[in-house]
């Protein structure tokens, strides 16, 4: 299980296929970027003011006819994919707070969210081949290095994380999870229609 170290602000999960097409903090090339917010008081909106106006526990963005989904940064301080916590979904897991990060401590408690607190992040998107890429939101998906840089083999801003993921439709669904030992919220993709596993979970190069 490999962890994305996030130093602050929302992270972001989206085919590895659109990545090229999210610009980030830069400003943006030849379009209009439509957000609230202004990360550094410009005067032009990016792709990064779009993930920081997110103020659920995942938002789903439009990318250039795919997609991508924020997790704001004040839930996901450590973020990783969680393989073998559900074999009908790949699932993404970001810490807020927690006395253990053991991948096994972790899986329990995906499995112990109630369905009633799963919320649709999306009801149908497309995921082509080429697998998910789970990354910060201030870089731009084109000069992301999928792998991790940072020190113990941990992910840092301009890396990104990949997952194998089966084309096809997926529903995307969030839980956040508060508890005494931790703080946590779970992102997850499932096939619709319940059509056998999403893939694998894990790392991909």
């Amino acid at each position: 299980m490999q962890w994305f170290a996030n130093d602050g602000g929302p992270m972001l999960l989206l085919p590895r296929a659109a990545a090229a097409a999210w610009e980030g903090a830069d400003p943006p090339a030849g379009r209009v970027v439509v957000a609230v917010t202004r990360w550094d008081g410009g005067a032009d909106a990016t792709d990064y003011d779009r993930a920081c106006d997110v103020d659920a526990a995942a938002g789903l963005l439009p990318v250039a006819g795919s997609w991508a989904v924020a997790l704001p940064g004040d839930l996901a301080g450590s973020v990783a994919w969680l393989p073998g916590a559900d074999p009908g979904a790949l699932v993404a897991v970001a810490v807020a707070a927690t006395d253990d990060d053991s991948p096994a401590f972790l899986r329990r408690a995906y499995g112990e969210v109630a369905p009633g607190a799963w919320a649709t992040v999306a009801a149908g998107v497309d995921a082509p081949a080429g697998g998910l890429l789970l990354l910060h939101a201030a870089s731009a998906g084109a000069d992301t290095l999928v792998g991790a840089s940072g020190p113990d083999g941990v992910a840092v801003i301009g890396d990104a994380l990949a997952a194998d993921a089966r084309p096809g439709r997926y529903v995307i669904e969030a839980a956040e999870v508060a508890r005494p030992d931790a703080e946590l919220l779970f992102c997850r993709l499932r096939l619709a229609g319940g059509a056998g596993p999403a893939g694998a979970g894990a790392p991909a190069t």
